[in-house]
């Protein structure tokens, strides 16, 4: 049952007519018109010289200001005219996982920090499969080619799990190519994206790519648009200043996204901000100020868009320490925690330190009691009804006083203890002469219980396509390599 929290005031606020909503849709609709978006690509633009909203004026594309306000107000309209939302968002109904993405290196038993392999890759993909996560490929291992780094995710994900796949990363068009081919024998679509990394402008190596795969007219290849901002870095300091440059940047892309392709429904990935350590130029995520930066680029997602998306659609259990330690499950617990008073259940980057550049199976099984502690917190303040009953209490206590009979063993306790025990996989509870005499610390606690995991995977894809992508895997490593 979903309840009343502190964000459905903040969304009511933000949801009427206020002077917020008003200067964000003023501000995108100014910085689109007046500054355009560049692409400095000429066959790109040459493609798009004639379009509904917009014009191209050298390098960069303007948009008509009328055209924008219309299609915010009518997207926004659709938002928050359906039923089943409550103040504009739709609060998630079932818990679910995803495992973290796209890391360079891990962390091992020992608590080393080392380079990712391909054994990483297969490790975490059976284990976020084993707990029922989905997500992208958990790592780039780097033993192997270069070239075959981003593919192995695309081929070893399909072999290991339902819902962990490899996507989005490819370094030029050949090995896209590759991409698309694994993509298409494992029956799923496939995303060619393009980048704003500086302020209102796309890549044009993206661009190329993207002109590439456009080409050959197939509905399952996808365009799609990734912004995210570092504030005071590469946007905005403030967290309103990077999401409505964000936003502008995705409304840009979309339009003329559909222009190019209007058979297809475009693939829309937000961007958003998250707060930046101008010190060391840096994210800073899994800082406090994380899940206000999140909670304000989830309400304005969702608020200007007319897909239906979840407040927060995932809530990233990330952190900036690049260990296992305090700090890290400190970020990552607060995450979850401010996430789920806010009526989250989607739990996003486990296994993830160091915001993403790291992965580790013992993080991820961390991870994994972190969430539920807070899934039972959650639980205890929804009051369910074992919490209020007071059962067969007058019995318990005078089958105690007066037959002597110790609480462990009455009928209540022997009959009920399931109910009020939850089984959790690290967090442990002992007497301090207990703990004294445990040798094995909470990594190596972590290790053996993500090993106990592993060996539970059981998933087997189809092996007809399975054949067919390792066909063009081994193909790729020889042109490529």
């Amino acid at each position: 049952m979903y309840s009343k929290t502190w964000f459905d005031e903040f969304a009511l606020r933000m949801n009427s007519k206020s002077h917020i909503v008003e200067e964000f849709i003023d501000t995108s609709v100014k910085l689109l018109s007046e500054l355009g978006v560049k692409a400095a690509h000429h066959g790109f633009l040459s493609r798009i010289s004639k379009g509904d909203g917009f014009s191209v004026k050298g390098e960069r594309v303007f948009f008509d200001g009328k055209y924008l306000r219309k299609l915010i107000e009518e997207r926004r309209g659709q938002a928050l005219a359906r039923p089943e939302e409550q103040n504009g968002f739709v609060p998630s109904k079932e818990f679910s996982m995803a495992i973290g993405g796209y890391s360079f290196n891990t962390i091992d038993a020992t608590g080393k920090q080392r380079p990712s392999t391909l054994s990483d890759l297969i490790e975490l993909t059976k284990l976020g499969e084993v707990c029922k996560c989905s997500g992208p490929n958990p790592v780039f291992p780097q033993d192997i080619p270069m070239p075959m780094r981003d593919l192995a995710g695309y081929r070893y994900c399909f072999e290991y799990s339902s819902k962990i796949y490899g996507r989005f990363h490819f370094t030029n068009i050949k090995q896209g190519e590759y991409a698309y081919r694994i993509t298409k024998a494992a029956g799923l679509k496939f995303n060619a994206h393009v980048c704003f990394q500086d302020a209102l402008t796309i890549n044009p190596e993206d661009l190329d790519k993207l002109l590439y795969f456009l080409d050959k007219n197939d509905k399952d290849v996808l365009p799609s648009c990734i912004a995210y901002h570092l504030p005071g870095i590469t946007g905005p300091i403030t967290p309103m200043g990077c999401n409505v440059l964000a936003y502008a940047e995705n409304l840009a892309a979309r339009i003329i996204f559909k222009h190019l392709r209007p058979d297809v429904d475009i693939t829309h990935l937000p961007g958003s901000a998250g707060p930046a350590n101008l010190k060391n130029l840096c994210w800073a995520l899994g800082s406090s100020p994380s899940y206000t930066y999140y909670s304000m680029a989830s309400l304005f997602r969702t608020m200007f868009n007319e897909e239906i998306m979840q407040f927060p659609s995932a809530v990233p259990l990330m952190t900036g320490s690049a260990a296992i330690d305090a700090q890290a499950i400190t970020e990552k617990a607060c995450m979850a925690l401010a996430g789920a008073l806010g009526g989250a259940k989607s739990f996003s980057n486990l296994g993830n330190l160091a915001c993403d550049d790291i992965n580790s199976v013992e993080q991820f099984v961390i991870d994994l009691d972190i969430i539920e502690f807070v899934k039972n917190h959650i639980s205890s303040i929804g009051m369910l009804d074992d919490m209020l009953s007071l059962g067969s209490a007058y019995d318990t206590i005078k089958a105690n006083v007066v037959d002597r009979i110790d609480f462990l063993m009455t009928d209540e306790t022997l009959g009920d203890f399931k109910k009020f025990i939850k089984e959790e996989y690290l967090f442990d509870y002992k007497k301090a002469q207990q703990w004294e005499k445990e040798s094995r610390n909470l990594i190596c606690r972590a290790s053996e219980r993500a090993r106990d995991l592993i060996r539970k995977h059981d998933y087997v894809c189809d092996q007809d396509r399975l054949k067919e992508i390792d066909n063009i895997y081994r193909k790729a490593e020889k042109e490529l390599c």
